[in-house]
């Protein structure tokens, strides 16, 4: 089939090279002038597969007044508060109830199980390099209360292979955690979780399918318009050309529902805004990923560099905020880890929104439209998450062929 591809971040790539492996045409369309620019671009790095967790918790939900009045450092929410915003957010609170949490973290785990099996697959057949090291990952706290609320709510689910280690164990795993500036009471080791650059993935399977399925790529490409007729896609047009007659149109996009909407296609998804500096490693690297479980940051040595990243911030907002948000990252990152990297040296910066699901699992599969297609929504986990809702969706375009 002839296939459009709506996006080249890490979703729509992989989402490309999986339909162009499974037989068909493939194009790709992006708005930018490079492929993962936008929220693949510098993400955290870390590939959850075990540790798994829905932004949307008993935990948070206790945090929803000082959310509201931005008092706490790891979230901001974007004033005066939009009706999108409030659409979503109702949504969203509901998941943080206990019944509806355990549901969608049961989900969530369960695809991010199967998304690290298929990435090895991808990893197998295509000649991709992205500094993928299977580090395992390590939760630290630095409170004792939410460490032990985390080892209850373990206590009463599958594991799904989570290690629940005290302040000792903690540093034998990773000795280079003596230098936290607050030290930490216990964590929670996930060991076949893995780190990786998401872009220069995306940027090496794109590559890949060019060159083994003639896949074609068209960057600075917007999508203006969708020509729909007898409740089909008929032609697709863009700022440079109209691509006719498609068999199948795919919209992997991030926060832009707009044109969707416009086509009747219905969205719960907002943007979440994340930040990340990415430095020259400075004396103590941990070799495992570490995620602060209590500042919500996460540190991650990729290839030749250290990455910082976290924050999770709802709605638009301007470069001067961007600013502040990545100082503080810096400056909470130098506190607790003051000797993870080089601050002194130059590094680069990066924001950008993840657009989510209120419940943090992805849109996959066909809707109202005949040859319309969704794989969007993943939130903080489109990296985890690529390689199975690729799959997915592939599965699901065989049912409907």
């Amino acid at each position: 089939m002839k296939v459009i591809v709506i996006g080249a971040g890490v979703i729509g790539v992989t989402t490309a090279w999986s339909l162009a492996n499974d037989g068909h045409q493939v194009t790709i369309l992006e708005e930018q002038s490079e492929v993962a620019a936008v929220s693949s671009n510098a993400n955290g790095g870390q590939l959850s597969y075990d540790f798994a967790s829905p932004m949307a918790s008993p935990e948070l939900l206790t945090k929803i007044p000082k959310l509201l009045f931005n008092s706490d450092s790891a979230f901001r929410i974007k004033h005066p508060i939009s009706r999108e915003f409030l659409s979503w957010s109702q949504h969203f609170i509901r998941q943080c109830f206990p019944g509806n949490y355990r549901l969608s973290s049961s989900k969530l785990k369960e695809l991010a199980k199967k998304s690290g099996q298929v990435l090895e697959e991808i990893i197998a057949t295509s000649n991709t390099q992205f500094g993928h090291r299977r580090a395992g990952k390590l939760v630290i706290y630095t409170k004792t209360s939410a460490f032990e609320r985390t080892k209850r709510l373990l206590g009463k689910s599958s594991t799904n292979g989570q290690v629940i280690l005290d302040q000792q164990a903690c540093l034998e795993k990773e000795p280079t955690l003596r230098q936290c500036g607050t030290p930490v009471v216990g964590g929670v080791l996930a060991a076949v979780d893995a780190v990786g650059d998401a872009a220069l993935f995306s940027q090496s399977l794109a590559a890949d399918a060019q060159q083994r399925f003639n896949t074609t790529l068209s960057l600075n490409t917007q999508v203006q318009r969708l020509d729909i007729h007898d409740n089909k896609i008929q032609a697709v047009h863009t700022n440079k050309s109209e691509f006719k007659n498609p068999d199948m149109v795919v919209f992997c996009t991030g926060e832009n529902t707009n044109l969707l909407q416009n086509c009747g296609v219905p969205l719960r998804i907002y943007p979440v805004r994340g930040y990340s500096k990415t430095f020259t490693p400075g004396t103590q690297v941990p070799e495992v990923a570490i995620t602060d479980h209590d500042k919500k940051l996460v540190y991650s040595r990729i290839g030749d560099k250290v990455r910082v990243a976290g924050f999770a911030d709802f709605g638009h907002f301007s470069k001067e905020h961007d600013e502040q948000r990545l100082d503080m990252l810096t400056n909470q990152a130098k506190a607790m880890f003051p000797k993870i990297a080089d601050y002194q040296a130059s590094s680069s910066s990066w924001s950008g929104n993840r657009p989510a699901t209120p419940d943090n699992l992805p849109v996959v599969g066909p809707t109202s439209i005949k040859n319309l297609y969704l794989n969007m929504g993943h939130g903080m986990f489109g990296w985890t998450l690529a390689a199975i809702t690729a799959q997915q969706l592939v599965e699901q375009v065989q049912k409907h062929a």
